[in-house]
């Protein structure tokens, strides 16, 4: 709050009630804080109807709402000419396992190499490498159960059947085999895969699992 005294224009009312006014205003003016405006600025009347309707629906259009925030910042750990960071294969985490349960609309073929939907290894592959293989869980392959919203009760059984078996063999299922950031695969710094390390004919996200 801000506090100042300027002289101000006195009325030339017969009662002189007029120049008192006038200085209290022009002091309040001066003292006034948004929050203290916005306190004696008296409340617009709320729009109804249509007319608001069409505003709110004018605001949601034209008025963008941008979203700012880092991707994930690598930088964990010893970096030198054989190691980048604690990441892919090592971090904070590694020695745990993790298991996506996924179900999907579509029919396994709408999920396959050549299908409409991608690859579902490919779908899956900004979570199962960068979310958990990246601080060193290793993770095992999907459970995904297709046609989910086509099931009748009769596929409940088998269903029920698949899902504990997998829960059952947890710790005997090979996780999926990403390669490891440090141990060869890749040049550092620039973390390229190194030539001819790759199945012939495999490229994209393929190309960061071994075998």
């Amino acid at each position: 709050m801000a506090y100042a005294s300027t002289p101000t224009p006195r009325s030339t009312g017969a009662s002189g009630s007029g120049s008192a006014s006038t200085r209290r205003r022009t002091v309040l003016r001066l003292m006034d804080t948004p929050r203290t405006a916005a306190k004696r600025a008296p409340a617009r009347p709320a729009r109804t109807g249509p007319t608001a309707a069409r505003a709110d629906r004018s605001r949601s259009v034209r008025r963008p709402y941008p979203r700012v925030r880092p991707d994930i910042w690598y930088g964990v750990g010893e970096h030198s000419d054989t190691k980048y960071g604690e990441r892919f294969g090592e971090g904070t985490l590694a020695g745990r396992k993790a298991l996506l349960s996924v179900t999907v609309g579509g029919p396994e073929s709408h999920y396959a190499a050549r299908g409409i939907n991608g690859p579902i290894d490919d779908l899956l592959f900004p979570i199962h490498h960068g979310i958990l293989y990246c601080p060193g869980i290793e993770v095992l392959p999907p459970f995904v159960l297709y046609s989910a919203d086509r099931m009748t009760g009769e596929d409940y059984p088998d269903v029920v059947k698949a899902w504990k078996q997998r829960l059952l063999t947890l710790e005997s299922t090979d996780p999926i085999p990403f390669r490891r950031q440090n141990f060869g695969d890749y040049e550092i710094p620039s973390l390229q895969l190194k030539e001819g390390l790759e199945p012939a004919g495999r490229t994209g996200f393929g190309l960061h699992v071994r075998g």
